[in-house]
């Protein structure tokens, strides 16, 4: 993305080529290591609202730290905390979805844990 346009940052990195790696290996996620995949899994098999609050607990605590109100780790403890606190309900209207955001993003700015 940030070499786009493509002649943007030319000869910077050369394209990659993944037949010259030869074999690429994966591992099993750690989830330990990154509970908030664990939690968006989670919240997949909940279904409903509770991927929004998911993500718009996301979105608010990663702001928060990006402007150095709230530490790496405490991004996971608002999203949990936001999940805990709303209820996962059908939604009706991409309105309602988005007037729900607001709402998750309304709470998480007062949250105890984040001042």
């Amino acid at each position: 993305a940030m070499s786009r346009p493509s002649d943007r940052l030319p000869d910077v990195l050369a394209p990659l080529s993944l037949t010259s790696l030869g074999s690429l290996t994966f591992q099993d996620l750690d989830e330990a290591r990154f509970p908030a995949v664990a939690l968006m899994r989670a919240c997949i098999r909940t279904g409903g609202t509770a991927p929004a609050i998911f993500n718009a607990a996301n979105e608010a605590a990663v702001s928060m730290f990006l402007k150095g109100l709230l530490p790496w780790k405490g991004i996971i403890r608002v999203i949990s905390e936001s999940l805990e606190s709303f209820t996962s309900t059908s939604y009706s209207s991409l309105e309602a979805l988005l007037g729900f955001h607001d709402e998750v993003v309304q709470f998480v700015s007062t949250m105890e844990s984040v001042k």
